[in-house]
């Protein structure tokens, strides 16, 4: 498959689609939202409400969905879903447009339970095709690859999988569910996937462990005691140990800046005491841990599950959630000096509704463009919305 060039994308017949500024062939089958800024035209500062969204139930079906940013088209590509039950699985493939602000759903979500199985040899999918994944948890693993225009899903098949649907063969125990990596082309609008013995072990170490793309490098998940490395091609899976550098966790976000791993928001046994962890990949035994208690700023802030950017000049972005009040203010990590600083910026985003004490967010995206961060929250008022940060 041919690597795009001009904004073009060469399919294996050799069909040239324009992949530029357009849906293209996979034109979007809903769209909707209200719309209350276009990046386009806000030239703020601060907490800014770009769109409500009308389509997408992130509570109740994608609340642990992932996103990855499409700078070049100026799109969000979210996927996944809660898996906690039939009513909660919705596996299609969204899009939030920042050139219009609307919301666009790439095809209509398979019904459930419908046509979900296990296969006999252990692969999950929506479809009596084999055609399209269950969409798993996959707030942590999702990237975009600007280069083939496809969005990469690195597959955890059994973290909180707690739906099980029909099996095509005698039941398969957990331990031989395959974990391949999916990958859905934005242009044709077509999965497929890339399966390995190695692929499935990466992805099956360390669940809820954020995953990390370094083009042409490969995948790293870092956690504990161990960092897992799964090579570019997906052929061979390493494992280190570095002494515990990570308490176990889960649910933190994982930022790429330049050669170094930095990793934010995790959770474990005491809620909202860690902050991040910072992994040199060419000096792993230089790794080390980040407590909130090392920060002033943050004394009275719970950073557990709240969304993050990584910023032009390798600085983290993030969002916390106060104490008592459910407001959420900006901070600034700047995590690449001797004794690392986190900066209050003063922006808050003030909440006046009972969904307070929880506050999953979408993996957030730094825009170059429009110099500002993007999130997706459904726990900021009434209805999914998307907020624009600019510092």
């Amino acid at each position: 498959m041919a690597t795009p060039v001009n904004d073009t994308y060469t399919v294996p017949a050799g069909q040239s689609i324009n992949a530029g500024r357009s849906l293209s062939v996979a034109a979007p089958d809903a769209t909707g939202g209200t719309v209350a800024q276009l990046l386009a035209g806000w030239s703020g500062t601060g907490f800014q409400l770009l769109t409500t969204l009308p389509d997408l139930p992130i509570y109740d079906a994608s609340g642990h969905a992932g996103s990855a940013w499409d700078e070049g088209r100026q799109r969000l590509w979210i996927f996944g879903a809660e898996t906690h039950g039939t009513a909660q699985t919705r596996n299609a493939i969204y899009c939030w447009d920042a050139r219009d602000g609307l919301l666009k759903r790439q095809y209509a979500p398979d019904p459930c339970p419908g046509a979900y199985h296990i296969s006999a040899d252990g692969f999950l999918y929506a479809d009596a095709a084999n055609s399209r994944p269950w969409g798993m948890h996959a707030f942590r693993t999702l990237w975009f690859d600007a280069a083939t225009k496809e969005v990469g899903v690195a597959y955890d098949a059994y973290d909180h999988a707690l739906w099980t649907p029909p099996y095509d063969a005698p039941a398969i125990d957990i331990e031989s569910r395959k974990c391949p990596f999916w990958y859905y082309n934005t242009v044709t609008g077509k999965w497929r996937k890339q399966d390995s013995p190695a692929i499935t072990a990466y992805n099956r170490a360390g669940t809820g462990t954020a995953s990390t793309r370094v083009p042409g490098d490969g995948w790293y998940r870092v956690n504990d005691a161990y960092i897992w490395h799964l090579s570019e091609d997906g052929t061979t899976r390493t494992v280190g140990n570095y002494s515990g550098k990570v308490p176990p966790l889960i649910q933190h976000f994982a930022h790429l800046v330049g050669r170094t791993i930095v990793q934010i928001g995790g959770y474990y046994d005491t809620p909202g005491s860690f902050l991040g962890s910072i992994h040199p990949l060419d000096d792993l035994a230089a790794s080390r841990v980040l407590m909130v208690s090392s920060f002033p700023a943050l004394a009275g802030w719970d950073v557990s599950n709240c969304w993050s950017a990584s910023m032009p000049d390798g600085r983290i972005v993030f969002g916390a959630q106060q104490t008592g009040t459910g407001q959420i203010g900006a901070f600034i990590l700047d995590w690449n000096k001797t004794t690392p600083t986190v900066t209050d910026t003063g922006h808050r985003l003030g909440i006046t509704t009972s969904r307070t004490v929880d506050h999953y967010e979408l993996k957030a995206a730094w825009s170059a463009t429009h110099n500002c961060a993007i999130f997706i929250t459904n726990r900021m008022g009434a209805g999914e919305k998307v907020f624009g940060l600019r510092i």
